[in-house]
């Protein structure tokens, strides 16, 4: 491996910054992908702005988003874009969020090619890997809160040297930029902090002290926030923690599989439920996810404790992520640091190889060539997947969905159903969403009434409108039947089934646009291809 020169150092981390930027934003020019999840908070931004208040309906007071930096942000952008459509307030977005994702990379760049590695392979592999891998930058650049997630954990990854101790201003400053990030931010400190306790090469007293004065300094930093939600809306713990912990539950069996998943998905697409991805590709991420999170267990030299330290953190997470259900916007930060894992580790274990070792060496060239192959594989093929599903999907169908319902649903009507986020934005009506991300009455309804899930809710809730996938129609008829009874036609009996939703609820518009889904064979994902809307009879 060739030694890099330090103007050579800054020029190569400037080319990859550049392509991190150019892709960045190709990705969403060409995809104009804008998640669900955006809308939602959104919605919280622009009654900001527009003088209701921090909430979703202005009549009630609801802490219905999770992350203080991803809902002030886009109210900053609304603001600035004159109060106009999301669409200008998104982009503007974007570009906060695409100087956060560029600064994660150029932060751990710096840290690899100053700190541990003086050549161009571990730069150029890592920088393919992270600028290509399809979860962190496409949730960067959709609206969510990641890439300030991973920005603040580069930050502090980035401070794992002999001085760590004296470093606790910026520690703390990392800390406290992860809670205002997202409140689970706490995990990834005490994961941090526990796998720099165990595994760190430092003094146990220097680094309890580093520890208080950085805990102070997020207090600190983090406090105002605290405070205020805890005025404004009767609790600082977001209403969606508590609308979700209902489900948080699980056996010993479950929670393994939950576990396995987690890894196995760690370097997978966004849409890796899609079955036109080749068989040969799970196996290939599952088994570097596999590795990122146990190269802790081996004993390496001194010079890969920051390795092994990593890894810990990523073994860590993963199973903190096993008690929520597994969705691939949760994993980017373990995947970036999962990715430090995987070059620091690959380098280091080069290190033990003698100089005239080629064979072993190409050896390991092809895996990781193979390896940056197939996430460019996948960030290409991905990229179809989003513009595809948010030309059809998003756009044709959640979005026409919540228009409709606009210039139906009267002002005092409710209408129940699962993904508030587009059609709850673009209807403007009172939602009952399940689980009760905005909604304190499903939540309420859920622990009043043991044994009630999405199907059953209806019957205590009783919308005046009900927005389900023709699936979960067949399953609300199915789950809640009230009689059966027997009829005669004169020669034979025959059975009649009585449920709450055909009783109750007559079926008054359909959206699908699955026949369009099937033009495109790769986009086997069809979930949100058909909703049903139903009306309740009065």
């Amino acid at each position: 491996m060739n030694n890099i020169s330090a103007n050579n150092q800054k020029s190569c981390v400037v080319i990859f910054v550049i392509l991190a930027v150019v892709a960045a934003l190709f990705y969403s020019i060409f995809t104009q992908e804008a998640w669900e999840d955006f809308f939602i908070t959104f919605k919280f931004s622009k009654n900001l702005i527009d003088g209701h208040g921090l909430v979703y309906d202005p009549d009630q007071r609801i802490h219905g988003f999770t992350s203080p930096l991803g809902v002030l942000l886009p109210a900053l952008c609304y603001l600035i874009m004159g109060k106009g459509s999301y669409y200008s307030a998104l982009w503007l977005f974007r570009i906060f969020s695409l100087a956060a994702y560029v600064g994660s990379y150029f932060i751990l760049a710096r840290s690899f090619v100053l700190r541990n590695f003086k050549s161009y392979l571990p730069l150029v592999f890592f920088s393919i890997l992270y600028i290509f891998e399809i979860k962190m930058l496409s949730f960067s650049m959709n609206g969510m809160e990641t890439a300030f997630m991973l920005l603040f954990l580069a930050w502090l990854v980035s401070l794992f040297d002999n001085n760590f101790t004296q470093r606790w201003l910026a520690g703390g400053l990392s800390w406290a930029g992860l809670m205002w990030t997202r409140p689970d931010g706490i995990i990834y400190i005490l994961a941090v902090a526990a796998s720099t306790f165990l595994l760190g090469n430092f003094s146990r007293r220097k680094l309890i002290i580093a520890f208080l004065k950085m805990g102070i300094t997020c207090a600190i930093v983090y406090l105002p926030w605290f405070l205020w939600t805890w005025f404004y809306y009767g609790t600082p713990i977001p209403h969606t923690i508590m609308a979700k912990a209902v489900f948080m539950q699980g056996d010993f069996k479950y929670l393994l599989q939950m576990w396995i998943l987690v890894i196995r998905n760690l370097f997978a697409p966004v849409y890796y439920v899609s079955s036109q991805w080749p068989g040969w590709i799970q196996p290939l991420y599952f088994s570097f996810g596999l590795f990122a999170s146990f190269y802790w267990i081996f004993r390496t030299k001194d010079k890969d404790i920051l390795g092994r330290t990593v890894s810990f953190i990523v073994f860590l997470m993963s199973l903190y992520l096993t008690i929520t259900q597994i969705y691939p916007w949760y994993l980017p930060p373990v995947t970036m640091l999962a990715l430090y894992v995987v070059i620091q580790a690959v380098f280091c274990g080069m290190e033990y190889l003698k100089k005239n070792d080629y064979v072993n060496r190409m050896v390991v060239y092809s895996l990781l060539l193979m390896f940056a192959g197939v996430f460019f594989y996948i960030f290409c093929f991905s990229m179809i997947q989003s513009r595809v599903h948010q030309i059809v999907v998003e756009d044709g169908n959640r979005k026409q969905v919540g228009l409709w319902l606009k210039e139906h649903v009267a002002e005092d009507e409710r209408v129940y159903l699962e993904p508030v986020g587009y059609i709850g934005y673009f209807s403007e009506a009172k939602m009952l969403d399940f689980p009760g991300l905005v909604s304190p009455d499903v939540v309420r309804a859920i622990q009043e009434n043991d044994g009630l899930n999405f199907y059953t809710l209806i019957t205590v809730l009783e919308p005046e409108w009900i927005v389900v996938r023709p699936f979960e129609a067949l399953e609300m008829q199915r789950q809640t039947i009230m009689k059966i009874t027997y009829v005669s036609d004169g020669s034979s009996f025959h059975e009649r089934v009585e449920n709450y939703l055909d009783t109750h609820y007559s079926l008054v518009k359909t959206f699908s646009v699955a026949d369009d889904i099937l033009n495109y064979p790769f986009m086997a994902e069809q979930y949100d291809g058909e909703f049903m809307i139903f009306r309740k009879i009065h």
